[in-house]
């Protein structure tokens, strides 16, 4: 299941003490593939949750403090069985922030 890996890393950070740990996934919940018990595990540990959002710039000079991200919605495609996200133009906002984990969907 994908999904899981973001769920461990946020769920982690905010057992370590983060003020905030915060997902960004560009679909919504009902999309989210992950087991149930590991998005309840994050609910329970003050995960946020920014969904319909796609991160697409990082910003700072010598780290990392802010994230450029612009909003999607998500369309039915001819041939597709599930919703994909497309950006919404000129919905761009910033996230401030101090750490980062890229936790992303891949194939070995």
């Amino acid at each position: 299941m994908d999904g899981n890996v973001a769920l461990d890393c946020a769920t982690i950070a905010a057992k370590l003490g983060a003020n905030t740990s915060k997902i960004i996934y560009r679909r919504t919940e009902e999309e989210m593939k992950t087991s149930i018990d590991e998005f309840n595990l994050a609910v329970e540990n003050n995960v946020l949750f920014e969904y319909l959002s796609l991160p697409i710039k990082f910003i700072g000079n010598d780290k990392i403090n802010q994230i450029e991200c612009i909003k999607t919605e998500l369309v039915q495609r001819q041939g597709e069985t599930r919703k994909v996200p497309v950006n919404i133009p000129n919905s761009n906002y910033i996230i401030d922030i101090d750490y980062i984990v890229m936790a992303l969907g891949a194939m070995p």
